[in-house]
């Protein structure tokens, strides 16, 4: 997570290069940011690498799949629609997506089940009938 983290950094820094280019130098703020001059005129060209693309592409597969299964299917199953149309992805990379744009499966969308009422079914009417048997009285011997 550190080198997402800093790459995010760097962008910044790249973009405030890019808001102040007309004030000052870009290869003294490019030392100054302790950012690459190359790299900074590789942002410039190409704001968002070919990853990025390439997950903004998935993503708008993901979304599809996930519409067309009403929101109940998770990485695995948006995993296995993906591969079965094709896409060559990990489900690492599909859970990676969903999770940076906040799209979750849902959980316990089945109905609960019916519960029949003790009483009503004939196992429970045939053993009240056995627990509930009177007892015959004891003969006192007349």
């Amino acid at each position: 997570m550190s080198h997402r983290r800093r790459s995010l950094g760097i962008r910044v820094k790249y973009a405030f290069i890019r808001a102040h280019r007309r004030e000052f130098d870009t290869a003294v703020m490019c030392r100054l940011l302790d950012v690459s001059r190359s790299g900074f005129y590789e942002w410039l060209r190409n704001p968002l690498s070919d990853r990025a693309l390439e997950d903004q592409r998935l993503l708008g597969l993901i979304v599809a799949a996930y519409t067309a299964s009403h929101g109940v299917y998770g990485a695995p199953r948006i995993f296995l629609d993906l591969r079965e149309a094709g896409e060559t992805c990990s489900k690492h990379r599909v859970a990676r997506i969903m999770r940076a744009n906040n799209i979750r499966a849902l959980h316990g969308y089945r109905a609960p089940p019916v519960r029949q009422k003790l009483h009503r079914t004939p196992y429970a009417q045939h053993a009240a009938a056995r627990l509930y048997r009177p007892t015959p009285e004891p003969s006192l011997g007349h």
